[in-house]
């Protein structure tokens, strides 16, 4: 599970930047879902998953319940270590605390690198049109979802590993 700090076991890096090294070197050495937390994977249960997104936006939010439920349905997999890295080199200096051999990451959210589908649910327009023809709640989509793309902020944590990788952990959108 990921955590906030890291206790490195032997030589510690002492500075932000020599821990920045250690952090982009192990990250280059992971790829996909190494380096994305399980509690995102969770938390994201449809991500990457194949399927209609008008099926996948609506599953989502019937379980949700919410007036507007927002569906992230791109595949992090494949730019994860981008990601991951850009987090690395842009995270404020004062987000990395070193003290008594421990490294703290205050949490702090960073503007991704890449773009990312997002589809949004009217929850109200949807469940008055589910009430009547399926098929033409499918053809009428466009009423109740709404299709984006955006760049979220993302905040990493480190994995609670004893090497101390950094993985996704929450995004903002």
């Amino acid at each position: 599970m990921a955590s906030l700090t890291w206790t490195p076991s032997g030589n510690a890096p002492a500075t932000v930047e020599a821990v920045r090294q250690s952090l982009t070197a192990l990250a280059k050495k992971k790829t996909g879902g190494n380096l994305i937390d399980k509690k995102f994977k969770d938390d994201h249960k449809f991500l990457g998953h194949a399927g209609s997104v008008e099926k996948l936006a609506a599953a989502l939010a019937r379980v949700r319940d919410l007036d507007y439920s927002t569906l992230f349905f791109s595949s992090l997999d494949p730019t994860a270590q981008a990601e991951v890295l850009s987090w690395i080199k842009r995270v404020p200096a004062n987000n990395l605390h070193f003290n008594r051999g421990t490294w703290t990451i205050t949490p702090i959210a960073i503007e991704m690198v890449n773009t990312y589908k997002f589809a949004t649910v009217d929850m109200e327009v949807y469940k008055q049109m589910s009430k009547g023809d399926r098929d033409n709640l499918r053809k009428k989509s466009n009423k109740w979802l709404t299709i984006s793309q955006k760049r979220p902020k993302l905040s990493c944590r480190f994995a609670g590993t004893s090497d101390g990788t950094v993985v996704i952990y929450h995004m903002d959108y």
